[in-house]
């Protein structure tokens, strides 16, 4: 009976094992289910206790903590729900964590959000309910805003290079683009999360046969080699580790093939920048191979990974100009301003004197070589945070 073998296990983590056998015998390969078995006979609510800032305090926090815990069937981490002026968000959100064994839930200020002006109040509200559906009494409290109070740096802004002699880019903000689903690959667009800008690309595997998914980047025309620099930046979520190729399908003078332009290293949950000169990579297979198509080719591991792109550009390095822009910095003080440069150093700290509140800047009469330009943030307390540094560079004209 499988209620009675269950039941000695209400309330604790357990697995559910599973396998299919088809009609001719073949046995598929397991799948495993971690779940948490109910105690139906539970009629306690979960507590909260322990909220962080505590209510009417003065605090300039990065982080609103609280300590949920249920002594029968377990919090139900789907059920969590902590709204903070309004906004609501459940660990669905990147911004809410729960650590069932301790039972912390912890709220970290997302990037672009604001808990309002020095001195307001913050309203915090949280719900939830157990495995066995019992309603937590919820938990209200307010606290108030104290700039003064915030003595760390805002992080460093997350920039992007924006060239200028571009034949096709796009930063995600409105549509895909030429990008596209193609085999076992999807591309799917999303307005937050991005680099530079709340706008980017998801890019998941379907699970095919071959073991990874192909989406489109883009369809050449005649005339790509005047821009035959591809770059974007990307990072990974719900996988730590991935493989990610450019390939390309490629004409010889005889048939179609498919050639390998290049790999990017995947790693982390941090943004990298992929660039690769498309030109010099059919070059090293054949000086006369020609491409209609890009693509990239994703494997990602895990059925929750995905890929997120923003920034995306093909252009030409023979510019005389070039642009920037960058995300606005969490920090729970707000952001005042920022301070910037462009030299020919890859280390140089911008001084510390807000060059504008704009997260924007672009450069004229740039000479062909090495730049690079810096950046960082002063945050509404005045504190200044570390710089990022973006190379790029540039060639004459031919």
């Amino acid at each position: 009976e499988p209620g009675q073998a269950l039941a000695g296990h209400a309330g604790e983590p357990a697995w559910l094992h599973a396998a299919a056998c088809d009609a001719a015998g073949n046995w598929s390969a397991p799948a495993h289910l971690p779940l948490r078995i109910a105690a139906w006979e539970d009629a306690v609510a979960p507590v909260a206790s322990e909220p962080s800032p505590p209510p009417d305090a003065a605090a300039c926090p990065g982080a609103i903590t609280v300590t949920v815990t249920d002594e029968g069937s377990g919090v139900s981490p789907a059920e969590l729900r902590l709204t903070i002026d309004e906004r609501t968000y459940t660990i669905a959100d990147a911004a809410l964590a729960f650590d069932e064994s301790s039972g912390l839930l912890t709220w970290t200020l997302p990037p672009g959000v604001s808990l309002g002006d020095d001195g307001a109040q913050v309203a915090c509200r949280l719900e939830t309910r157990d495995l066995a559906g019992n309603a937590m009494e919820p938990l209200t409290w307010r606290w108030r805003l104290d700039r003064s109070l915030d003595t760390e740096p805002p992080a460093a802004p997350e920039a992007s290079y924006l060239p200028t002699a571009v034949a096709d880019a796009n930063d995600f903000e409105e549509g895909t683009g030429g990008w596209g689903n193609f085999i076992d690959g999807q591309v799917l667009r999303l307005a937050e999360g991005g680099a530079s800008g709340p706008g980017c690309v998801e890019l998941r595997e379907l699970g095919g046969r071959r073991g990874n998914g192909f989406v489109l980047v883009r369809d050449f025309g005649e005339g790509w080699r005047n821009a035959p620099m591809l770059r974007f930046r990307y990072r990974l979520v719900g996988t730590r580790s991935a493989r990610v190729r450019i390939t390309g399908t490629t004409f010889d003078g005889a048939r179609d093939t498919w050639t390998e332009l290049g790999s990017v290293p995947v790693s982390g949950d941090g943004w990298h920048t992929a660039r690769v000169d498309v030109a010099r990579a059919l070059a090293r297979v054949s000086p006369s191979i020609d491409i209609h198509r890009i693509f990239l080719s994703i494997s990602l591991g895990s059925p929750d990974g995905a890929l997120i792109v923003d920034d995306y550009a093909m252009y030409s390095q023979a510019a005389a100009s070039a642009a920037f822009a960058w995300a606005e910095p969490a920090d729970p003080s707000g952001i005042r301003g920022y301070s910037w440069a462009l030299d020919h150093a890859d280390d140089t700290v911008p001084p510390e004197a807000i060059s504008g509140a704009d997260r924007r800047a672009a450069f004229d009469a740039l000479a062909p070589g090495h730049h690079c330009f810096h950046v960082r943030a002063c945050d509404g307390a005045g504190n200044w945070g570390p710089p990022t540094h973006v190379p790029f560079d540039l060639v004459a004209a031919q």
